[in-house]
């Protein structure tokens, strides 16, 4: 056996884990289950016949970051493009942590980035959500001034409970911090609300991070992108691989955000599944956060927790002691029965009993409806 010796960083995380199983209906990722729009299918398929897989991409998809600048009001400088905005997550907190370093994430949000703050050797500080999901801005800044990062995270809207914080608070904490701010905006074209785009200009420590994983359906392709201050951008460009983005996604992303027009009333269509699925959780009983993404987030609480739960043990034989977390876990084991996959957060500590059902094709998402109904009516 070699001896290998890991760094402590990488010793000490756990495999990212997302369930992977065979389903009828899989909403448990987030990603869109729409096809691509016909004219951005019929562009591609005429690039395709012209397209140069002998050929290294563009050394920082010099042509994706022009058309993004020119969306944006901004210059090509301004602009970063990745493998996916969780590859650009990483950079960030590699390029502004470092050993002895802090990096400010929430809690409860996306998991990985916890991940990257270690892969970068630096220290996870939380700052936590209050009850309802929302960012507690004074909280949050008291803890900043306590800590000192040297990279501060918001997530808005909030993944996984869907939050999306006014921007006027989004400014009033970027204003007040001493460091880098990134800014995920992985979901906010749901949201019909204020972008930080639109202030950007304005500061000098905002980094907004954006996706076509979601609104524009590429999560296979891989694509995400970040907008702020030249000095900022070009930093993290110095830690960018050369040719890091396949010419097949830069090609593919390009033809999807000349034709986002496209995509305009599919993303009303998300919104209007997303409110109908979340009034119909909410007349259950369940508790439903306050969603501004492509997903709705809920758990059980009080009698209807307790009876879920008395039937997750008596048809189960399990049981984590906890109401919230068992009555999560048997709706996820029920829906996955009837060949739905939804995403489990039951047995997190911070999001107990917590399920996300990303929003889907209206006929899946009305079947999802229908097999909760009948869960509640059996209790």
């Amino acid at each position: 056996m070699i001896n290998a010796e890991i760094r402590e960083s990488i010793a000490r995380l756990e495999t990212y884990h997302v369930e992977n199983t065979d389903a009828e209906i899989i909403v448990n990722a987030n990603e869109s289950n729409l096809p691509l729009p016909e004219e951005v299918l019929s562009e591609l398929t005429d690039k395709m016949q012209k397209f140069a897989f002998n050929r290294y991409p563009q050394m920082q998809a010099e042509d994706l970051c022009a058309q993004l600048a020119a969306a944006f009001g901004l210059q090509a400088q301004n602009v970063i493009i990745g493998n996916g905005s969780s590859e650009l997550l990483r950079i960030a907190c590699q390029v502004f942590g470092g050993s002895g370093k802090k990096i400010m994430v929430p809690v409860p949000s996306f998991s990985m980035y916890c991940v990257y703050v270690q892969l970068s050797d630096s220290e996870v500080c939380p700052y936590y959500l209050d009850a309802d999901g929302y960012i507690d801005k004074k909280a949050l800044l008291q803890t900043a001034a306590e800590v000192k990062p040297s990279l501060l995270i918001l997530c808005n809207p909030n993944n996984p409970t869907g939050n999306y914080n006014a921007l006027t608070d989004i400014t009033e904490i970027a204003a007040a911090a001493a460091c880098p701010v990134i800014i995920d905006e992985a979901y906010i074209e749901f949201s019909g609300q204020a972008s930080i785009t639109e202030v950007l200009a304005e500061y000098d420590n905002i980094i907004c991070l954006r996706t076509f994983s979601k609104a524009y359906g590429l999560a296979g392709m891989r694509c995400g992108y970040g907008l702020g201050a030249a000095e900022l951008i070009g930093t993290m460009k110095k830690a960018m691989l050369p040719y890091g983005v396949n010419g097949y996604t830069l090609m593919t992303a390009g033809a999807v955000y000349v034709h986002k027009g496209a995509y305009a009333a599919r993303i009303n269509e998300t919104v209007a599944q997303r409110e109908q699925l979340a009034d119909c959780l909410r007349q259950l009983g369940f508790k439903v956060f306050p969603s501004a993404a492509n997903f709705v987030t809920f758990y059980a609480e009080g009698v209807m927790a307790a009876r879920l739960a008395a039937r997750y043990k008596t048809e189960y034989s399990r049981d984590s002691g906890d109401d919230r977390m068992n009555s999560g876990k048997f709706i996820f084991v029920k829906l996955q029965e009837s060949g739905i996959l939804v995403r489990d957060y039951s047995e997190n500590k911070n999001l107990r009993g917590c399920l996300r059902i990303s929003i889907g094709l209206p006929a899946e998402n009305a079947r999802i409806a229908a097999a909760i109904k009948r869960l509640c009516g059996d209790v």
